[in-house]
């Protein structure tokens, strides 16, 4: 079985509050929030498929990437990183975005 792979980040910013995002109701997991990523392309380092999918989404040149976890389940490898966001995203591809200090009862992406 071939892994599906995504990079994912968990940007935070200078109050301590993570960026979330609305799927697109077209999408895996539409209508669900999430974190910032997505798949990494062939051929492309998860650290590089991590930024790109930060700018692509929100507008952020993140620059310092911690590894934050490494997962693979349900067909699914995951890369999750840390970094630090500043600024007001510019949306791409969420319907929405939110910065949570909190989790809350919203549905989130597994």
């Amino acid at each position: 079985m071939t892994l599906i792979r995504l990079a994912l980040v968990v940007l935070h910013d200078a109050h301590g509050r993570v960026l979330v995002q609305l799927r697109e109701p077209d999408k895996p997991y539409g209508g669900m929030w999430g974190l910032v990523g997505g798949h990494i392309d062939p051929g492309e380092a998860p650290e590089d498929a991590a930024r790109r999918e930060v700018r692509e989404e929100t507008g952020f040149a993140v620059g310092d990437l911690t590894p934050f976890g490494h997962v693979i389940a349900g067909g699914l490898e995951r890369f999750v990183y840390h970094a630090r966001a500043g600024g007001e995203v510019v949306p791409g591809e969420g319907v929405a975005y939110e910065w949570l200090s909190t989790l809350d009862d919203r549905p989130f992406v597994p």
